[in-house]
């Protein structure tokens, strides 16, 4: 209306005088209403690569800063992983290794670090779409030593030892141990050696019940290998210890 009055634009002065406040004050109205005049994204611009428009400016949506939530969430689960797994999975997704690789450098084979792998990728898929992580049941679960457990029980002329998780590198050397002192004690009785609990055997653990397997021999201890399931079975009879499994000759 005051411009239409003057017939142009009006000072300052002349509109804290209509509106009765201060200059300041109309000075940062006029200033904050510049903050609400848009550009318009085709108006041209020009830089160190030539002219365009202003919106070719504008930056994408960064699908990095979408994944943030699912990294933390990762790397919070990865914690709950025994050691074991942990080290591989950095090896194989962070430090670029193959399988290959990562099985000379631990000492196992190759298709053990396949099968490790396979699980702890399955059980963190699980656990990022579960409320509440899922119980860890491979190696670790159940002790602080990669999850084998061993039991002795003599009843009925039979020394049983039963054996529970994996036997690999980690755990080989402790059930030597176990199976040498009990080829010592079982005297007249048999040695029988229960993995029905044992999933899975690896060329470490193979040395052991060879080393086992001599021993008892040597002491003229008879001694069978029970229950043994099948993926471990065929490993056990390649090795040369199919005589001893339950249905061998």
């Amino acid at each position: 209306m005051l411009t239409n009055a003057l017939s142009r634009t009006p000072t300052v002065a002349e509109l804290a005088e209509r509106l009765s406040i201060t200059e300041e004050a109309v000075l940062e109205a006029l200033e904050s209403s510049a903050g609400y005049s848009p550009a318009s994204l085709n108006a041209p611009v020009t830089g160190g690569d030539g002219a365009g428009e202003f919106g070719d400016l504008l930056g994408d949506t960064d699908s990095d800063l979408e994944m943030i939530d699912d990294r933390i969430t990762v790397a919070g689960l990865l914690l709950r992983l025994p050691a074991r797994e942990r080290r591989m999975l950095a090896m194989r997704f962070y430090g670029n290794r193959t399988q290959a690789e990562i099985a000379a450098e631990l000492g196992i084979s190759q298709m053990h670090v396949s099968r490790l792998l396979s699980r702890a990728l399955s059980w963190l898929r699980q656990a990022m779409l579960s409320d509440v992580p899922p119980r860890w049941e491979g190696a670790g679960a159940h002790s602080d030593q990669h999850g084998m457990q061993v039991a002795v029980q003599r009843a009925d002329g039979a020394l049983t030892v039963r054996i529970r998780g994996e036997v690999d590198r980690d755990t080989a050397e402790r059930l030597r141990m176990g199976l040498r002192h009990a080829v010592q004690t079982a005297g007249p009785d048999r040695l029988v050696v229960d993995l029905s609990a044992v999933p899975l055997v690896d060329a470490a653990g193979v040395a052991v019940l060879l080393d086992a397997a001599s021993a008892a021999s040597v002491a003229g201890v008879a001694i069978r290998l029970k229950g043994v399931q099948a993926y471990v079975s065929r490993v056990l009879a390649v090795s040369g210890l199919a005589p001893l499994l339950d249905g061998g000759h």
